[in-house]
């Protein structure tokens, strides 16, 4: 099996604080182990990078719009950039810095600017997005210290749906697991800012 080939599985969690039994997809992606607990009635479907959790997959894009609130798992290729090296301040923001100077990982969409948090031990970062589409999504990058690799994660949702998604973020996220570092989805509550402010898309004139 190449080594950089994806596997995916879906396995049955129950959390302690929980009592009814959850899903949780475990992804595998060269060197990177990552799972996550999601809603029982969601869907799911890969991607070339990792996998997508739908809350109505059926209607993911009607008109470009998407149905409901969207999670996306993923490791981002990063061949070709200038990867930060240990003892930089937040390595993951200044990864996210140089993703958006590339037209290829952002299209048309209007962007915020990257801010950084900690997230327990780990250096993270966030953006935020309006897609142009109908789209609003806020895009997570965490730095594994142990390989100095990125893992990223979106939630989207539609605009009219954008009160869901700060609030959404500390369940859905809540243990998610990268090469067995469990985090909590209770920091995202404390460090985020409440409201999460987004950026609205100007079509060209």
């Amino acid at each position: 099996m190449p080594d950089d080939a994806l596997n995916v599985t879906v396995t049955e969690k129950s959390p302690e604080v929980v009592q009814t039994r959850l899903p949780t997809v475990n992804l595998t992606i060269q060197d990177i182990h990552l799972s996550l607990p999601y809603p029982q009635d969601w869907e799911t479907y890969t991607t070339e990078y990792g996998i997508v959790l739908a809350e109505y997959l059926g209607s993911v894009a009607t008109e470009g719009q998407l149905g409901g609130i969207l999670v996306h798992l993923f490791i981002p290729p990063l061949d070709g950039f200038d990867l930060p090296i240990a003892n930089e301040t937040n390595r993951a923001l200044i990864i996210l810095r140089e993703i958006l100077t590339h037209p290829d990982y952002v299209g048309d969409a209007t962007v915020s600017e990257p801010y950084p948090f900690m997230w327990g031990e780990w250096e993270s970062a966030y953006y935020l997005m309006d897609n142009g589409e109908g789209n609003l999504t806020i895009v997570i990058g965490i730095l594994d210290p142990s390989i100095n690799k990125l893992v990223t994660v979106s939630v989207s949702a539609p605009a009219e749906d954008e009160a869901r998604i700060r609030p959404s973020l500390a369940t859905l996220l809540n243990n998610l697991v990268i090469n067995n570092h469990a985090l909590s989805g209770d920091v995202l509550e404390r460090v985020l800012p409440n409201p999460l402010v987004f950026p609205r898309h100007q079509p060209a004139s």
